[in-house]
């Protein structure tokens, strides 16, 4: 499996663009200095009845340790009883994991048109 690097601008820019469709949801950890430190996060989408789990991220050193996966995904779960969302749709990728979770895996398609017309005709005729 192989992961994405997304930057922190790239949430910045979804969270201003999205903003009343855009969830974050944070894991920190108490540090012994009575500080804390983040340690995990989702970056989720919401809409009408259902919450979308795009992104997770964690600190590896911590997760396995925390079960911080199943954490977040129960954490999602009772966000959506307690907010009236009957559909939490997960990511792709794990799907063993998921499955065992109890999510059922739906066929998903996806359509794309290029945008540039002459490179949009060309691929028209080419597929």
């Amino acid at each position: 499996m192989s992961f994405e690097v997304l930057t922190r601008q790239f949430f910045l820019n979804f969270g201003r663009g999205m903003r009343e469709h855009t969830l974050f949801f944070l894991y920190w950890l108490p540090q012994a200095s009575g500080g804390r430190r983040l340690v995990g996060f989702n970056f989720c989408l919401q809409f009408e009845d259902r919450l979308i789990d795009k992104y997770i991220g964690m600190d590896y050193t911590v997760s396995r340790e925390l079960n911080l996966y199943f954490v977040s995904f129960l954490n999602n779960v009772r966000w959506c009883i307690e907010n009236g969302r009957r559909t939490y749709m997960l990511s792709q990728g794990g799907y063993e994991v998921k499955e065992r979770l109890g999510a059922r895996l739906i066929p998903m398609r996806t359509m794309t048109r290029i945008r540039n017309p002459v490179i949009n005709w060309v691929a028209l005729r080419l597929a």
